[in-house]
């Protein structure tokens, strides 16, 4: 059950099927949306090396960039307080200015469930690396993250990834809990080397998913991850991916599974995040 959902908006490309996603969400769980727009003066006042007298036209550029972003983020959320009115969903709103994760997990703390894009973020493109954004965020705790991308389509069948890790488990698990389109099938899908082990982890996630009431099918694949998720969501015709947010140390740095960054990178339909 889900009853607060927070979206971000801002008015880039996937606003669009942000706004069809969240809207279904809310009506089939009368849940209400908390919409939120983050404009990140500090990144987007930062215009690089600017040369000797040209500081006013690089104050200029500032100026006009923060200005945009703020137009496109009102306008954003213009269009979806229209669409819930039209539809009677209720909402909250707020345009904010500051750290954008330090906003969002703030808010997130309210919420059931995140709603963002899959290749942009709040500030139009002035984040040079978006999908690390997102596998940050659902570091950090903002979790679980439906990311998705500019085309809407309605959401019958789910494509699971489940490896046998515990963030693989806890996104199945999460997803299935939280059952945002009842009655949908589920494929569930082990890309591992050994036939014995995948056979194991596919019998025992199916069992839990049957036992939540889903109609399920798996498959067991070998060979690199990336591809074969992207390809077999294409040839199931999967309608969302489900896959956990892997990560570890090294050094002093975070760094995210290829897979999890492949996957976000090369996805046409929704991906649900947890780790």
């Amino acid at each position: 059950m889900i009853k607060r959902i927070l979206v971000g908006v801002s008015g880039t490309p996937s606003t669009g099927s942000k706004i069809d996603y969240i809207l279904d969400l809310a009506q089939r769980h009368e849940a209400k949306l908390d919409i939120l727009s983050i404009i990140d003066v500090d990144r987007l006042s930062h215009v690089g090396m600017v040369p000797i007298g040209a500081g006013g036209m690089a104050e200029m550029l500032r100026k006009d960039r923060i200005k945009q972003s703020a137009e496109n983020a009102t306008a954003a959320i213009q269009t979806v307080i229209a669409r819930a009115n039209e539809q009677g969903v209720p909402y909250t709103q707020l345009l904010a200015e500051g750290d954008p994760f330090k906003i969002l997990a703030e808010h997130w703390q309210y919420n059931d469930l995140c709603v963002l894009g899959l290749r942009d973020w709040f500030d139009h493109g002035v984040v040079p690396d978006p999908e690390d954004v997102l596998l940050h965020l659902a570091k950090e705790g903002v979790r679980p993250i439906l990311a998705v991308g500019e085309g809407y389509r309605p959401v019958r069948k789910a494509l699971i990834n489940f490896n046998g890790t515990k963030s693989s488990a806890n996104a199945m698990k999460r997803f299935v809990q939280m059952c945002l389109w009842p009655g949908m099938h589920l494929h569930i899908m082990a890309v591992e080397p050994s036939a014995a082990k995948a056979a194991v982890l596919l019998d025992r996630a199916a069992d839990y998913c049957r036992d939540h009431g889903y109609p399920v099918t798996t498959q067991h694949e070998t060979g690199d991850p990336t591809t074969t998720i992207l390809k077999t969501q294409r040839e199931q015709d999967c309608d969302v991916i489900v896959m956990g947010v892997s990560f570890h140390r090294a050094l002093l740095h975070t760094v995210f599974s290829e897979v999890t960054l492949g996957v976000i990178k090369g996805s046409d339909v929704p991906i649900f995040m947890n780790h």
